[in-house]
């Protein structure tokens, strides 16, 4: 039986697959960057780039069970030295998969990190998104093993 304030997450296959694709793609482009500019990264940048994040699908139950069935990624925007997350981009995905899968909601977002800190710009991002749903989930996925 779980504590009262337990919660369980059920992260489908597809989610996981989703975001260790993103975070692959990505680090594969910083991979490419560096060979065109032919300059020095070190190892961590090369494997894992700072802004690798997106949001999650699913369902929350009573009793604190969260199934994560849908995951997209987010865009981040650069403005006045800060980011945020390009809001428009989000709606307009999340208006898209509610249209495919009414019963799926905005449950949280992931972000991959090698540090399992949760650092203050992802406290910031959180802090944004639970705007959209307080109780919203933060994943940390930790990519930066996915080439050992």
């Amino acid at each position: 039986m779980l504590a009262r304030d337990s919660a369980v997450a059920v992260l489908h296959p597809l989610v996981l697959l989703n975001i260790s694709e993103h975070a692959t793609r990505m680090a594969a482009l910083v991979r490419c960057r560096k060979d065109a500019n032919n300059t020095s990264i070190s190892a961590t940048q090369a494997a894992l780039p700072p802004l690798v994040l997106g949001a999650l699908l699913g369902n929350q139950a009573d009793g604190g069970r969260h199934e994560v069935f849908l995951s997209f990624e987010l865009k981040v925007e650069k403005e006045n030295g800060n980011l945020d997350i390009d809001s428009a981009h989000f709606e307009t995905r999340l208006e898209q998969l509610r249209v495919i899968f009414p019963n799926h909601e905005f449950i949280g977002w992931y972000v991959a990190s090698s540090s399992h800190q949760v650092s203050p710009l992802m406290l910031e991002l959180h802090t944004k998104l639970v705007s959209i749903n307080p109780s919203a989930l933060l994943l940390v996925f930790d990519a930066s093993l996915a080439g050992e």
